[in-house]
């Protein structure tokens, strides 16, 4: 008995010491992250900000370790009023605490967004997921979570409600994208009880082979490609090596998970489900991947659309591989990297 007691106890301690040293990077990211966006602005307002998004962040991050995962899920999303309470934590607070406290709703803009295009959808959602009286097909229909994935990205990656979050007049698309990412947790994975999004941000030895072939053979197909199209040129010049790190980390939080946990986590395994065919939701899911990106560049670039889509497959593949979102956030992690690092 004291064996395991004491085994229990060490394992514990290193729970809080990984969680704990997690939240502590999380919080020197969001703080080198404030100095260097938001650096003219006076010292208390950076504190705020800083610590703001470091409670996004950590709602975002910290979930993709199973034990909180679980334990976040038991808090938010056990029943009616564990529900209630995740969607004010997930849903209201952050805006607000922004739009409200920080400005003191200064920027109505911002505010009627929040309301018109977070509140509204999620809201239905939520009352749908939570209402007896509503049958219960309707309750746990995929087609409700593919509808609600795709309205909230594609309002969001158009730039509907830039102003929610609005740091002293500069709407911020990062601070917004990772709203955006804790919100789609909150939804799938507490209020929706979708078990298998795959949403686990714990590194394996199994997540590094379909990372590195995918990123491979996706190089190969698509670098010939964009160079012969026009639509990359290489550079000449490069920055020093930690910018390629600092670019990584964050595309990895500010791109990668939000548009893996749409596309491939919720689309891609939503669709599989509906259709029961894995090829199919592959293809469809990749296409619609790409036409997202269809205001990124000169509007409408075919070449941005298509080499997007054939990302999307790649991307896919290596979430299909295990049902992990991890791997096929590596991989467009490393693509969007070495594209702005090493060309224009």
């Amino acid at each position: 008995m004291s064996t395991a007691s004491g085994v229990s106890q060490s394992n514990k301690y290193k729970d809080i010491f990984i969680y704990g040293g997690t939240s502590i990077l999380l919080l020197l990211l969001s703080s080198g992250f404030v100095y260097v966006i938001y650096g003219t602005i006076g010292f208390l307002e950076q504190i705020y900000v800083t610590v703001v998004t470091w409670i996004i962040l950590d709602m975002m991050i910290l979930p993709g370790f199973s034990k909180i995962q679980k334990m976040l899920k038991a808090t938010f999303g056990k029943d009616k009023r564990s529900k209630c309470v995740g969607y004010l934590v997930y849903i209201v607070v952050p805006p607000l605490l922004f739009n409200g406290l920080l400005y003191q709703f200064k920027y109505l803009t911002g505010l009627f967004e929040f309301t018109l295009y977070i509140l509204v959808p999620t809201s239905i959602v939520f009352l749908i997921t939570i209402t007896e009286r509503i049958d219960d097909m309707i309750r746990k229909s995929y087609w409700i979570d593919v509808a609600f994935v795709l309205f909230y990205f594609y309002t969001f990656d158009a730039r509907l409600f830039k102003n929610t979050f609005n740091v002293f007049g500069d709407p911020s698309y990062n601070i917004l994208s990772l709203y955006m990412s804790s919100v789609l947790i909150y939804v799938l994975i507490f209020l929706r009880d979708r078990k298998d999004i795959g949403f686990n941000l714990k590194v394996t030895k199994k997540d590094i082979i379909p990372w590195i072939s995918n990123l491979a053979v996706f190089t190969i197909i698509a670098i010939p490609i964009a160079l012969a199209t026009g639509f990359v040129t290489p550079r000449t010049t490069f920055e020093s090596p930690l910018i390629f790190i600092v670019y990584f980390i964050g595309i990895f939080l500010t791109i990668a998970i939000i548009e893996e946990l749409a596309f491939r986590g919720a689309l891609l395994n939503f669709i599989e489900k509906i259709t029961g065919n894995k090829m199919l939701a592959l293809f469809i899911s990749s296409i619609v991947f790409g036409f997202s990106h269809y205001n990124n560049a000169t509007s409408w670039d075919m070449r941005y659309i298509g080499l997007a889509t054939i990302a999307g497959i790649f991307y896919g593949l290596a979430y299909l591989k295990q049902k992990r979102l991890l791997p096929a956030v590596l991989i467009h992690t490393s693509v969007d990297t070495i594209w702005k690092y090493f060309f224009y």
